[in-house]
């Protein structure tokens, strides 16, 4: 039985919408690796993101969810994608749901020791203000653009952890994908 649930959430997922892989080319500065995003019909857990994620490729380059070790990197991903999100308002007398995407870290194992999918080491995070809170036990970590009243400013792009599938507040729920060469 449990083979059949991950057939149907991979079936699910191939009805996504997504933006095309983008390179992030070492003559600007980057890792030459691909980028997609990808937002299913329906919404995602974590667990699942991270399957269909290993399961896809790009031009015989594996996928699995993004890893963000730098600044750059998240630069990269904030200016290619912040775009496509829908912003979440929080705290700012018209508040509004938003997009969140995952990405591959969580501290599931032991609670405030964040690891990446791949074991590389975490060099760098991205946290919004208040995070991570792990507010009734949030393990995973996800991407939004958030205007959050409390801190005051504009929209900003940031980290949060969040549960395995976030319950309410979103509009869609979709997820990062990072392909790069399979390690020798």
């Amino acid at each position: 039985m449990p083979r059949r649930a991950t057939l149907a959430s991979l079936l699910l997922l191939a009805t996504a919408s997504q933006a095309a892989p983008i390179q992030w080319t070492s003559a600007s500065g980057g890792n030459d690796h691909f980028y997609e995003l990808v937002f299913p019909t329906a919404p995602v857990s974590w667990t699942d993101a991270r399957n269909a994620a290993a399961s896809s490729s790009h031009l015989g380059l594996a996928g699995h969810l993004a890893t963000i070790s730098s600044l750059g990197e998240s630069e990269f991903l904030r200016t290619n994608y912040e775009s496509l999100l829908t912003v979440q308002k929080f705290a700012t007398g018209d508040d509004q749901d938003g997009d969140f995407v995952w990405i591959g870290m969580n501290d599931a194992a032991v609670e405030g020791v964040y690891v990446w999918i791949t074991g590389e080491p975490v060099t760098f995070t991205d946290w919004g203000p208040f995070e991570p809170n792990n507010l009734g036990n949030q393990d995973y970590a996800l991407i939004r653009v958030l205007e959050d009243g409390r801190v005051g400013g504009g929209p900003t792009w940031q980290w949060d952890d969040n549960f395995l599938l976030p319950m309410s507040g979103v509009d869609r729920l979709g997820y990062i994908v990072e392909f790069e060469p399979m390690p020798e």
